[in-house]
Parts: structure tokens; sequence; C-alpha cells
């Protein structure tokens, strides 16, 4: 009885549960219970991910992409795939930075306003060095925010998004060595 009013009515030791092969509900993650399609489901997990723990890192951070096929598709497409891949540069950006991944007005303000370009090039080097070693003491992301100005200043925008590509791909080459994802 005395076990009972302890743990609550109905409910059984922590220790029985996990002889059982149960896990106590602080245990089991915040979404666990939810059905909703993947992409609603990836995003409650990063807002479930409290960056001191390893064991979770958002997948897109470790996807490589290979820098002369994107700039091979941006030219074949006329552009269309140099938007989506800086869309998905600015949600590498964010994600590294522990931010709410949803960054289309930031991709519209970058084509559609004419110097926000130069802005974004420049605070977004800033941004990924500092997340990367705020977050993930990670230190082989220099801050090239004045490169990437000038050469998005002389019309060379593309050559800077593929700069900080191959940063992102040094990134996710190095944690999944370290993560044991070869």
């Amino acid at each position: 009885m005395d076990e009972e009013r302890k743990n609550g009515a109905g409910e059984r030791p922590a220790e029985d549960m996990h002889e059982a092969g149960e896990r106590p509900a602080e245990d089991q993650p915040k979404n666990a219970g939810w059905s909703d399609d993947a992409e609603m489901h990836s995003l409650n997990e990063y807002k479930d991910y409290d960056g001191n723990s390893d064991k979770y890192m958002p997948r897109e951070l470790l996807e490589e992409k290979n820098i002369v096929l994107c700039v091979i598709f941006s030219i074949i497409s006329f552009g269309i795939y140099y938007v989506y891949w800086f869309y998905t540069l600015s949600k590498k950006i964010q994600l590294l930075n522990h931010e709410e991944p949803s960054c289309v007005g930031e991709v519209l303000l970058y084509f559609l306003i004419p110097f926000y370009c130069l802005y974004w090039m420049y605070t977004r080097a800033r941004t990924t060095m500092e997340a990367s070693r705020k977050y993930w003491h990670y230190n082989r992301v220099s801050d090239e925010g004045v490169a990437y100005l000038l050469l998005a200043l002389f019309g060379l925008g593309i050559v800077a998004v593929a700069l900080m590509q191959n940063d992102f791909n040094k990134f996710a080459r190095d944690m999944s060595e370290l993560r044991g994802n070869n």
C-alpha cells in the first residue's frame, strides 16, 4: 500500500518498468506519441534537442552536397537550382545556430532586396563561425565574411555560397567521423 501511495495510484515502480523493457514517462521523448507527417516530426525533433546531448544532431547538418554539381545544376536551370541550394544552406545555418529552421523569408529577402545579399553574406559567415564554436565546439570554420562580401559585391555570390557549402561539407565529414557514421 505504501509503495502504491509513493508512486501514485496504479503506477508501477520505475525498477519494474525497466525490467519489463518499458520506459518511464520522464524518459520518453516529448513527441513519442505524435502521429504527424515526416516534415513536422523532424521539426519537433529540433525542438527537443537540448544542445548538450551528443545523442542527436539534425540530419541536414550531416549531409554533404557536391559543390561542382550544385554549380552545374544552377547554370543549367538558369538559377532555379541556386535558389533551392541557397535555401538548404540557409536552413543549415539556422540549424547550426539552434534556431527554428524557417528561412523562406530570408531567402525571399536575399533574392528580392538588392543589397540584402551583401548583408547576408557578411553576417551569416560570422554566425556560422560563432555557432559552430559555441554549440558544436568545432573550430575549423573561420570568419570569411569580408571575402564573401567582396565576392558578392563583384557578382560572384555563387562562389561565396560554394565556399560556405565547403565549410558545411567539412563540418559534416568531421562530425560523421566523430560519431562513427562513416
